[in-house]
């Protein structure tokens, strides 16, 4: 069986916060699993570390991964992300979830003017669309 890459996207809504982890590039992965796709200010060479970080959500939740490719869009760059293990993957897999009840939440104020704490939030957005959320190899 090959190997395939699942790619969540990334809220753009949501500002995530990338940082340079290492001088080395990393060869491209050949393993299953989860990235993210987002936006970003500024340009990563494929193959370079980053730390991906939602500072809106929590700065020490800031797994590792590779850049797969990077390109040019609108104010700023459109990449992807790899995460290289299980452990750096997990963690993307949890910011992303919770990035997604973040704008669920902002959605249901602005759509319906009602107010969920984040726990209501995460519990409604759990129950709607966690069984739709991709959890391969994670």
């Amino acid at each position: 069986m090959g190997s395939y890459q699942i790619y969540l996207r990334h809220p753009d809504e949501i500002p995530v916060s990338l940082q340079q982890a290492g001088q080395d590039r990393l060869p491209a992965a050949g393993s299953d699993g989860i990235g993210v796709i987002c936006h970003c200010d500024n340009g990563y060479a494929p193959g370079e570390q980053v730390r991906m970080m939602i500072p809106l959500i929590d700065d020490a939740i800031d797994p590792l991964g590779r850049v797969d490719w990077c390109q040019p869009s609108q104010g700023g760059y459109e990449l992807a992300i790899r995460f290289q293990d299980n452990d750096n993957a997990m963690r993307a897999r949890m910011l992303e979830q919770l990035s997604h009840i973040y704008r669920y939440r902002q959605h249901v104020l602005q759509q319906q003017q009602r107010y969920l704490s984040l726990d209501e939030a995460a519990l409604e957005w759990i129950e709607r669309y966690a069984a739709l959320f991709p959890a391969d190899h994670v």
